[in-house]
């Protein structure tokens, strides 16, 4: 136990590293390192011994001390790709802030979509069957088997998140041209989605995922004007949105009689749920991948059948590790999967050593679609910025829950087609624009050349 305390307080210090090193690009890593720091912590807390109800006893075996090597390699590979890129872009024109324009009538049509979007939600969640008048509505299958308008609303959950990034970008300009009826409007929005989550059964992370994302313009702006997050007052705020946003869960707990005879009051149930079933994933694969000889190379095969077609997806990613440690496990009995895929499916595929080249490739592909979406908030472009962070969100559920078959999945085509789309686009109205300017001789003004946001 003395050993593992010790590597989450080096992993601790190395991630501080990462986070003054990675500069305005730490808000994109906080919510990398924080599903896997707290994966981290349940794998040390797991090594203790603990049972796992139904399929294992869990004993000190030296997982913590593994997770931590890929964690590492993942942070370092992925903070290196960003430094190589940002200096490449610093030989060319670069903002060192967001630039903030009075540009009322693009934010007013961006903000009647979100609000569009959000109260749909919202009207659809209060004449359903909701938390609040079933017990049984759970945020798996309220659009399957509660919601009455489904067929729009299953639609815009999808994406609705992703919104909020843009809805953030509208916060952040009009603070700083001082609008207050736009300010207010946004931040009404956050917390008629919050309701919306609420009602439909979202838990913990959910409200968490939902405010980083509305908060990262602002956030990545406050970085670039060389911000100190770390004093006290921060970390109280912190401290008290997490609170908050445990508050269902717990009042969950005290009520259900879920984990019945491994965790029976209310506390008991948080730790069990919070730590020993966070890591489980990765304590099991890894104790699996000790004993066996191999590596499960031909399981790329189904992987590959995933990225090609996600109805394949039972076979692959965390349904295979489910599989893998449970053998029992039946993902038709329900709709909820175990947490926490990666890095354990790097090492059930490719072994221990093809894991870390493995594990070096994800850190360079989540820094490239990082600097991607980071590019897109600065030059406040909101088409590009919505598709940029679904994009970057399903990289990070990838990097997170496991399984290459997020990258296939018809968000992550649609996405890319629509960044492509919108790259064209800002390319054709930039090129006009640069026709368009001419060059008065007698004082020979010349005027700087900017993307027309779209």
């Amino acid at each position: 136990m003395v050993i593992n305390i010790v590597i989450i307080i080096l992993f601790l210090i190395f991630s501080l590293y990462v986070f003054k090193e990675s500069k305005e690009y730490f808000i994109f890593f906080i919510l990398m390192w924080f599903v896997h720091f707290w994966m981290m912590i349940s794998v040390a807390y797991l090594e203790k011994g603990v049972n796992i109800k139904a399929h294992m006893i869990t004993y000190q075996n030296g997982s913590t001390i593994r997770l931590a090597i890929y964690e590492v390699i993942f942070f370092l590979s992925a903070l290196l790709t960003i430094k190589v890129m940002h200096r490449k872009n610093e030989t060319n024109f670069r903002k060192k802030t967001i630039e903030f324009n009075n540009e009322d009538r693009k934010d007013k049509f961006w903000l009647i979509i979100i609000a569009s979007c959000t109260l749909i939600l919202l009207f659809d969640a209060l004449i359903s069957p909701n938390k609040i008048t079933n017990s049984k509505v759970t945020r798996f299958n309220f659009y399957l088997d509660f919601s009455k308008l489904s067929f729009i609303t299953y639609y815009i959950s999808l994406f609705i998140n992703y919104l909020f990034c843009v809805n953030g970008i509208i916060l952040l300009n009009s603070i700083k041209n001082k609008r207050y009826k736009l300010r207010n409007m946004s931040i009404l929005l956050l917390l008629i989605a919050i309701i919306y989550e609420y009602l439909i059964d979202v838990e913990f992370m959910g409200y968490i995922y939902l405010i980083i994302i509305f908060m990262t313009p602002i956030l990545m702006n406050l970085s670039l004007e060389k911000y100190k997050f770390l004093t006290v007052k921060n970390l109280l705020i912190v401290t008290t949105v997490v609170m908050i946003a445990l508050i269902p869960k717990l009042l969950f707990f005290s009520k259900s009689t879920v984990y019945k005879g491994v965790a029976d009051s209310t506390l008991d149930k948080f730790i069990y749920r919070s730590l020993a079933l966070q890591g489980e994933v990765w304590w099991g694969t890894d104790n699996l991948c000790q004993k066996r000889s191999s590596s499960d190379i031909h399981q790329m095969k189904n992987e590959m059948n995933a990225l090609i077609n996600d109805e394949n997806r039972f076979n692959a990613g965390i349904w295979y590790l489910s599989y893998l440690i449970i053998p029992k496990y039946n993902h038709t009995a329900s709709l909820a999967t175990l947490n926490c895929g990666h890095p354990a499916i790097l090492i059930a595929i490719f072994g221990y050593l093809g894991a870390v080249i493995a594990q070096c490739i994800c850190g360079i592909i989540f820094a490239i679609f990082t600097v991607i979406l980071k590019r897109k908030i600065e030059r406040k472009q909101y088409a590009s910025v919505f598709f940029a962070y679904a994009i970057w969100y399903m990289t990070y559920t990838a990097f997170y829950m496991g399984g290459i078959w997020y990258f296939g999945g018809n968000t992550m085509k649609l996405s890319i087609i629509g960044l492509v789309l919108c790259g064209f686009y800002n390319r054709l109205v930039n090129y006009k624009k640069k026709n368009n300017l001419h060059i008065d001789e007698s004082c020979q003004f010349t005027e700087k050349i900017t993307y027309k946001d779209i």
